[in-house]
């Protein structure tokens, strides 16, 4: 009830119109990101925004790992062995965490630079004094023995 009391106050209530008018008759809402430009899916966005790169370095290869469609990475054909690890094993978390806080870091710093500039020096410094050592010290998971089937 507050969320609809909300999304029916006058900042939202245009917004919430048209994601209403999108839904249509579906069980479902659209997408978060489809009323701003159409656009249908992340790539498309990344694309539209001009991060491609971005986007193939880190979206498209933790979506991979996060959804077990990376499957290469879990199956292995190798002189008559066929090597399953674990889905959705932990190795390498670690790296994927490490590249996940540095594009949110990089990102929230960006809309500082944008919105309030003059907060900068001391975000650089919160990161430098407690952040960093964090997230340099997470770590690295170790994995278990692979199930392997001799053909």
């Amino acid at each position: 009830a507050q969320i609809e009391t909300l999304l029916q106050s006058t900042p939202y209530a245009s917004l919430n119109a048209e994601f209403d008018k999108l839904k249509g008759k579906k069980l479902h809402d659209v997408p978060w990101h489809l009323p701003f430009g159409g656009v249908s899916s992340i790539k498309k966005m990344a694309d539209h925004l001009k991060f491609s790169k971005e986007y193939d370095i880190s979206y498209d290869q933790l979506s991979g790992v996060a959804h077990s469609t990376a499957f290469f990475k879990q199956v292995a054909v190798k002189n008559e062995q066929i090597t399953f690890e674990p889905v959705r094993e932990l190795v390498g978390v670690d790296t994927h965490f490490r590249s996940v806080a540095a594009y949110c870091l990089q990102t929230y710093r960006m809309v500082l630079g944008h919105y309030r500039h003059a907060e900068i020096e001391a975000f650089d410094r919160k990161y430098r004094d407690e952040w960093r050592s964090r997230f340099m010290g997470i770590k690295s998971v170790v994995n278990t023995e692979p199930i392997i089937i001799s053909m």
